[in-house]
This record gives C-alpha cells, sequence and structure tokens, in this order.
C-alpha cells in the first residue's frame, strides 16, 4: 500500500476556446500522477472515474485526501472509497497547505 493519494480538479482551456475539466490523482510521495479523467462537467463521476483508473492501476494508498469540493463530498465519490477501503480526507475550508503539492504539479 501505498501512502497518501492527494486528488482535485482543474480546468483547461482548448485550443478552440472551448474548456474542458480535469480530474487527477497524485501520489503524493512519488509526485507522479496514477489517473485522470476528462470531462465537460465537474461532476463526481469525473472525480470517481479518476479514482477507479488509478486503482486499477496501482496498489491502493491508505488515504485519498482532496478539499471539500461537492464533486468529493458526494455519496458516489464516498462509497467508492468504501468499497476499496480508502480513507478519505478533506482540507478544511480555506486551509491550502496540505493540497499544495497537487497545486504545485498542476501549475505546470
Amino acid at each position: 500500500m501505498s501512502g497518501v493519494w492527494q486528488t482535485d480538479i482543474t480546468y483547461i482551456q482548448l485550443t478552440n476556446h472551448r474548456w474542458v475539466y480535469l480530474a487527477t490523482i497524485l501520489d503524493r510521495e512519488k509526485r507522479k500522477v496514477l489517473g485522470y479523467k476528462i470531462g465537460d462537467t465537474m461532476t463526481a463521476e469525473l472525480a470517481t472515474s479518476a479514482l477507479q483508473m488509478a486503482l486499477d492501476k496501482h496498489r491502493k494508498p491508505l488515504i485519498i485526501h482532496s478539499d471539500m469540493g461537492s464533486q468529493y463530498t458526494s455519496a458516489e465519490f464516498n462509497i467508492k472509497c468504501q468499497n476499496y477501503g480508502l480513507r478519505h480526507s478533506c482540507s478544511l475550508k480555506g486551509v491550502r497547505t496540505i493540497m499544495a503539492v497537487w497545486k504545485r504539479f498542476i501549475q505546470y
């Protein structure tokens, strides 16, 4: 088992000026993307699909960490975590230090 994975969603502007959302799962220790999903809407399904991709390809972590966005506080995402025995932790609103690794990654 790995230690901690982090997840968040950002938006990307494509060359045709269309916007899409990118959900990523990042191994906090290795600073490596383990799973991702691109979609037109920022939904729980988007977040859950990225998590499933990571779980399908990598050993599960002890903890999955996110912010308190509705995608991550949804029943769908939390049921997925429970089904795999993952502890889901969330940053307190306004506290950005825990998500700093993910934020640095996504800037590039």
